[in-house]
């Protein structure tokens, strides 16, 4: 398998919870001669208005043998989103690693991952005085159970304010992002948060005996112009059908816009599953990176239902229908909705498969 990445003068990096991208403007700190003991190949292209564009390619690949099944990382039962051990090279040493189809670029680690194994970084500075700074590095492999990804296009996130860009307090633990580039690449991957663990098919195709026991959404997978891919899934909420990003890598329940909510409203109460009093929302604000903090209306449903299933406890946050967030869908998933059951991204056909 082989991937080919463009970082160029808008090289565009979206980490989480977008539906949409934004662009970081990079100086060209990046040199050819810098990769020449690593397996990237670069090109450099001088444009016309006197900037430069870099084109690099790398063969990157995934070797598993059969199905592997590995446990959640204990930080699942607390964050709430998809989570596993995983090792770097040949290094034993342990980390958490986050399997985040919020994530639009493959790999992304943090400063102790290059201390303890001794990774090299081609910076990749923003002009910007309020940016951060990327880095390039070439991690040779990441190893979650008998799985290794081998020679995936890694980053590393400098900057400790950006640890929202991830949905999560990155800054202060040792986290692996694992994102959709990577992920997308397995026939199936199922999260079992019942039995709590993971299990991995980069040659077996998905099936069940019992059909009648799951609910199936369509999910597709979309990418730019410059690589970022995003996952999302048409779902049924109390009857209105809504394109959601699916964001393993988040803890959350639903994001929707005000209208769609308004729909979804109406019909609980025209099915009698909206009680009595009505619950109460709070304004409330949420970060989302590169868009900053919107300001939106909070509440937690004690049920909703998703397809067929009745989910309980579910928190809900409500923005208005010209909120950045909702350019592209009509809001965002996360893995609360799914906590108390089995789902599997069946990559290879396109479903959303849960458990009723």
């Amino acid at each position: 398998m082989k991937l080919v990445f463009r970082l160029c003068a808008s090289f565009v990096v979206v980490l989480c919870l977008l539906a949409g991208c934004s662009e970081v403007s990079l100086s060209h700190k990046i040199s050819v001669e810098s990769l020449q003991d690593t397996p990237y190949q670069i090109e450099r292209i001088d444009r016309g208005d006197g900037s430069v564009d870099y084109w690099w390619d790398i063969d990157s690949r995934i070797e598993q043998a059969g199905v592997c099944s590995v446990k959640y990382h204990d930080s699942w039962s607390t964050a709430g989103f998809m989570v596993v051990e995983g090792t770097i090279n040949d290094n034993p040493t342990k980390y958490p690693v986050i399997l985040d189809t919020g994530a639009s670029q493959a790999i992304f680690v943090r400063k102790t991952h290059i201390r303890d194994n001794h990774l090299t970084v081609l910076p990749l500075t923003n002009n910007r005085s309020d940016g951060c700074v990327l880095g390039l590095l070439h991690l040779s492999k990441l190893n979650i159970g008998n799985i290794k990804f081998i020679n995936w296009p890694t980053f590393h996130l400098r900057r400790s304010s950006f640890a929202g860009l991830f949905g999560l307090s990155f800054d202060v633990g040792n986290f692996i992002i694992l994102g959709l580039p990577a992920l997308k690449e397995f026939k199936y991957i199922a999260f079992d948060s019942i039995d709590r663990n993971v299990d991995f098919s980069a040659e077996n195709s998905f099936s069940t005996d019992n059909p009648e026991q799951w609910d199936k959404f369509q999910i597709s997978v979309e990418q730019d112009f410059h690589g970022n891919a995003f996952l999302f899934v048409e779902l049924d909420i109390e009857g209105t059908q809504v394109q959601l990003q699916l964001d393993t890598g988040s803890g959350n329940g639903l994001a929707l816009g005000e209208g769609i909510w308004r729909q979804i409203q109406s019909n609980m109460v025209s099915s009698g599953n909206f009680l009595a009093p009505p619950p109460k929302f709070s304004r409330a604000t949420e970060y989302y990176p590169y868009i900053g903090n919107l300001h939106c209306r909070k509440a937690r449903l004690p049920k909703m239902k998703i397809g067929t299933r009745t989910v309980n406890d579910q928190m809900v946050s409500v923005f208005s229908d010209d909120s950045p967030l909702l350019q592209d869908c009509d809001g965002l998933i996360g893995m609360r909705c799914f906590r108390n059951t089995v789902i599997v991204l069946d990559f290879e056909n396109g479903f959303l498969w849960v458990k009723k």
